[in-house]
């Protein structure tokens, strides 16, 4: 299996708005990476404002993930 971490939460772009983000990170081979933002309209529908698609190989560096205490 492949070691993966999802991170998600809530923030600001320029210092307004509330957009949700996802970043998720997969150690593999290739290692992966994507990232995904929106805001919810008063319906709770999903408007993006950028998503890379899928996970993304990187061409450089490379991904560890370690279990956290």
């Amino acid at each position: 299996g492949q070691d993966k971490a999802k991170f998600k939460g809530n923030g600001t772009i320029n210092d307004s708005g509330n957009y949700g983000f996802m970043l998720t990170a997969v150690d593999g081979d290739p290692d992966t990476f994507r990232i995904k933002i929106w805001w919810e309209d008063a319906n709770e529908a999903e408007h993006v404002v950028y998503d890379n698609g899928f996970d993304q190989p990187i061409d450089g560096g490379s991904i560890v993930i370690h279990q956290g205490e």
